[in-house]
């Protein structure tokens, strides 16, 4: 445990909230463009969970209906998740919303207002990390993803690693994921400043000294 804290930074610190405001940046000017206040209305519309109003959200989303974010980068699917509304994230999943949408990178065009250190995270990573059972049961049962390239921070897995929830740890094991897996550049020769990335989840169970996470995940490999 003593290596693991040497090797990873910042360990022998608690996990950083995740409590979001979903409301979006009130900038000058900002609120009045019709693009956004077309897509501000259809996301709420998903949100009621109400199926008369599908098509006019559908309308005023556009084309891409099923992928559209917000200043945060957020999906309606992932703020139906933040805001625990089980009943949207019920609808938008049975309305075909995109499960695996996640938060762009900084360096994507659709960058967002929201911080870095969230790039790459999913519904799912939303649901695990407010320990959300509900959410991250039903995202598990239509097939989201546990571990893919574009999740360059912490991985589902990671996060309930991080905040020692057995239970989600244990479906997030029975479901796939990697506990080797590894975003974080260590050759002094490739890192720049902006690479972040996040260690295996093996590294952080033993950095955080979970002794029980570390044995199932060794009996696994």
């Amino acid at each position: 445990l003593q290596a693991a804290r040497i090797l990873l930074s910042n360990v022998d610190c608690p996990p950083y909230s995740v409590d979001l405001v979903i409301s979006s940046p009130s900038l000058p000017g900002y609120i009045s463009e019709t693009k956004k206040r077309r897509h501000d209305i259809g996301v709420a519309l998903l949100l009621t969970s109400d199926s008369e109003f599908l098509k006019d959200a559908y309308n005023l989303l556009g084309p891409q209906k099923h992928k559209t974010f917000n200043d945060y980068g957020l999906t309606a699917l992932s703020q139906a998740v933040i805001t625990k509304n089980d009943e949207a994230v019920s609808f938008l999943i049975e309305n075909n919303a995109d499960i695996n949408a996640a938060v762009p990178p900084d360096n994507n065009a659709q960058s967002c207002a929201l911080s870095n250190e969230f790039s790459g995270w999913s519904p799912l990573s939303w649901a695990v990390a407010f320990q959300d059972i509900f959410a991250t049961n039903k995202l598990l049962e239509v097939g989201a993803d546990v571990d893919e390239i574009y999740m360059i921070q912490e991985t589902p897995l990671k996060i309930a690693t991080m905040i020692g929830d057995s239970e989600t740890f244990a479906r997030l094991i029975s479901s796939g994921s990697n506990a080797f897996s590894s975003s974080k550049c260590y050759d002094s020769l490739q890192c720049t400043i902006r690479n972040l990335g996040s260690p295996s989840a093996l590294a952080v169970a033993a950095a955080f000294g979970r002794r029980e996470f570390v044995s199932i995940m060794l009996s696994q490999s």
